[in-house]
């Protein structure tokens, strides 16, 4: 048996500031020195971090927090056989250099940044970007328009992907204080939170943290750092309409943007992956040495606990609102429900639950989801829809890194070995 300590910040970044020796990678720029200097506890951290077995068959865990006390480390011992030849040192390392190469050649998340599109702060309305689909990009001259189509659908679930950039990016962050990343890390934050802001109706509406799944701004063009010229028409999408799974209306006087479309009935699709990038931002908070960049973290972590302690109190649902801005529970449709199969399926979506109660209220609230895996409804919910299985896997993730920073060690042990299993 190998007993493991896997690092939570850099299992998959242990080597991204090294410089490439291969003819196929490029060197890659090291990190500011301010950054260097505020994210040295986490660097300080890329060594082996194996517990060594002490007489009694435990293991002497060694203390890896940050100072503010954030787990950077398993506080228990993961053990798991060998599978066949481990890779070498150098092997990894090769990789990494060559993977790293590759995201500096390309200016990975810069070209993030030139693609996504949400409200730039030339307009003097709050920013934010967000990863879109069902957008077309036409270039003319030096300017390139991206398109909010009709046809395609309305992009319904771009949450998914903007968050698992985001969960990215704040990784690289932490890793490197590379200032793309960070600027990836504060407009994609500020994307979540204007999904809220975004939901309001007036000056009126006190429910300023419940998700819509997408909004819909204005038209304008703008300028970018690199001087390439950026305009986003949102005109293919300002229409009314209602579906079985969302419906499209607008709030003419929203207090933050204005006269805006919403759409509703934000699914439990995307809130895993949501749940998955607040768990990184109380890193991002304690060690950023940019205050943009925390205060977007601390925002969205205060938008996103809220939003998850409505859902524990409205009784696991997520909560919408309909065109005059009031809050209403979606009857008979499962998509905005945690618990809609627990009466027949006791342990259906429990880890999605347990992920909510830890960022809601800081504890499990009596949810007790063992290893978090192998409930029928898994199997069920799967043979409907391929999809279903990610749905499931991320909520699982989440919850075992909410329960490492809810202090929740033997939830976490559990949930880190369903994982595995």
């Amino acid at each position: 048996m190998r007993t493991l300590s896997y690092l939570l910040l850099l299992g998959l970044l242990t080597s991204v500031s090294c410089s490439a020796s291969s003819s196929n990678a490029v060197d890659v720029a090291e990190p500011d020195s301010g950054a260097v200097d505020a994210l040295e506890v986490v660097a300080d951290l890329r060594s082996d971090s194996t517990p060594e077995a002490t007489t009694d068959g435990t293991a002497d865990l060694p203390s890896r927090t940050t100072p503010g006390g954030l787990p950077l480390a398993l506080p228990f011992v993961l053990e798991r056989p060998d599978r066949g030849e481990p890779l070498t040192p150098a092997e990894v390392t090769a990789f990494t250099k060559r993977i790293t190469g590759l995201w500096l050649q390309v200016d990975y998340f810069n070209w993030v940044y030139e693609t996504s599109h949400g409200v730039d702060d030339s307009t003097g309305f709050p920013d934010y970007l967000i990863w879109w689909h069902d957008v077309d990009a036409v270039k003319e001259g030096n300017k390139v328009t991206f398109m909010n189509q009709p046809a395609y659908g309305g992009s319904h679930n771009n949450a998914e992907p903007t968050n698992l950039v985001l969960v990215e990016a704040l990784g690289f962050y932490l890793a490197t204080g590379d200032g793309a990343a960070g600027e990836i890390v504060e407009q994609f934050a500020k994307s979540n939170v204007a999904l809220m802001k975004g939901f309001v109706f007036d000056d009126k509406d006190p429910l300023d943290m419940l998700l819509a799944r997408n909004i819909v701004t204005f038209n304008h063009d703008f300028t970018l750092p690199s001087g390439k010229q950026k305009a986003v028409d949102y005109g293919g999408w300002y229409f009314a309409y209602e579906g079985w799974n969302a419906d499209r209306f607008n709030y003419p006087n929203n207090p933050t943007w204005g006269d805006i479309w919403v759409t509703n009935m934000r699914s439990k699709d995307d809130v895993p992956y949501l749940y998955r990038a607040a768990a990184w931002l109380p890193y991002v908070i304690e060690l950023t040495p940019d205050g943009e960049v925390r205060d977007a973290a601390v925002e969205m972590l205060d938008f996103t606990r809220r939003f998850a302690k409505d859902v524990v109190d409205s009784g696991w649902n997520i909560r919408t609102k309909d065109a005059n801005g009031q809050a209403y529970i979606v009857e008979e449709q499962d998509l905005l429900s945690l618990n809609d199969y627990v009466e027949v399926i006791p342990d259906a979506e429990c880890p999605a639950r347990l992920a909510t109660a830890y960022l809601g209220y800081g504890d499990s609230q009596g949810v007790d989801c063992g290893k978090g895996y192998g409930s029928l409804y898994e199997e069920l919910a799967g043979s409907i829809n391929y999809f279903n299985y990610q749905i499931v896997d991320h909520f699982h993730v989440a919850a075992a890194h909410l329960a490492l920073t809810s202090g929740d060690e033997a939830a976490a042990e559990q949930l880190v070995m369903g994982l595995g299993e």
